[in-house]
């Protein structure tokens, strides 16, 4: 997994031992780090749902916003329908 930005900062103060593999990418500040399994069997859970959501949406019509991915339009008539 990779932290980017201010995050990524962050960690490396709170413990400059620990993560101290801060990289600069692209005038970013990156970091990159192996989660242990219970993390990324969270982490999996989350994007299978998001899927799993998102496919969904996508049945009922709903166009999903691709700069905010979290809003999906449908026009209804001449209204338009917005689910956050």
């Amino acid at each position: 997994m990779n932290m980017k930005g201010r995050l990524a900062e962050l960690m490396v103060k709170l413990g400059p031992k620990i993560y101290s593999y801060l990289q600069n990418e692209n005038g970013k500040s990156v970091m990159y780090v192996r989660l242990k399994n219970d993390l990324y069997g969270t982490l999996q859970a989350a994007q299978l749902f998001w899927k799993n959501l998102t496919t969904k949406r996508k049945s009922w019509g709903l166009t999903i916003n691709p700069f905010d991915w979290y809003v999906a339009n449908k026009m209804i008539k001449v209204m338009e329908c917005m689910v956050l």
